[in-house]
């Protein structure tokens, strides 16, 4: 085993839900030959997390001082709950990717809102997958 170097491989995986968005990780250690094997160090015990997709967006609350900044999942949800005025909540934003013209500013909006949510995935995925690796890790990690 001296003088060889241990290569991993993350596999991430994401559904996209109307209703809920579900994203996953596992470590796996690649072998000398060739195979995968689930790393029994690196891979979390619990490396799911389901995330409501939803989020509360501070540019649709102007003037609501509980929305101070945009809030996505879980946290979406405690702010919708715990405000005493009316929040914009967005939701649902999946659905004119597939039934609207990509032509249609539904679709456009969307789009928009996709990539917002997907940006707030990615945090997740570096603060909870990424960062939780130690950096000899992370320096030999293909995702």
């Amino acid at each position: 085993m001296e003088g060889q170097t241990t290569q991993y491989l993350m596999k991430l995986a994401i559904d996209f839900g109307s209703t809920n968005t579900v994203m996953a990780w596992r470590i796996y250690e690649k072998q000398e030959d060739g195979g995968l094997k689930i790393s029994e160090q690196f891979s979390s015990v619990n490396p799911v997390r389901k995330i409501p997709t939803t989020m509360v967006l501070r540019e649709d609350n102007p003037g609501n001082e509980v929305v101070t900044a945009d809030f996505f999942g879980t946290d979406a949800l405690e702010v919708f709950n715990q405000s005493s005025l009316p929040v914009v909540i967005r939701n649902n934003f999946k659905q004119p990717l597939y039934t609207a013209d990509p032509r249609d500013p539904r679709h456009e909006e969307g789009v928009r809102l996709t990539g917002l949510f997907f940006e707030y995935l990615r945090k997740v995925y570096v603060t909870e997958a990424l960062n939780a690796l130690p950096q000899y890790v992370k320096a030999q990690l293909e995702v």
